[in-house]
């Protein structure tokens, strides 16, 4: 069976070609496309992590434990409407 599709495969695929970055008109990488925030992990750095290299075992935990919460729907009992909506429009702990 190996022996009968290996020249299919072969055939269908030209030599590699060498792939670039694609680039806007001024020069920057072109990061467009579609993202998704459907993880805790942000694009950039939050500012309050500036400078540092690590985080401990410890702030990786408050990080996923605080994330959690804000994901989960049953916190939002426990919030004024302006903690709400405050929580909502800010972004969360993440762990970058």
């Amino acid at each position: 069976m190996v022996l009968v599709l290996a020249p299919l495969a072969a055939a269908g695929h030209p030599a590699a070609e060498q792939w670039t970055v694609p680039r806007t008109p001024d020069g920057q990488s072109d990061l467009q496309g579609v993202w998704s925030f459907a993880t805790i992990t942000p694009l950039e750095r939050p500012s309050r992590h500036a400078g540092r290299h690590l985080l401990t075992a410890e702030a990786v935990a408050q990080e996923n434990q605080t994330a959690a919460t804000r994901a989960s729907s049953d916190r939002r009992g426990a919030l004024s409407p302006d903690q709400d909506v405050a929580t909502a429009n800010t972004p969360g702990p993440r762990v970058g």
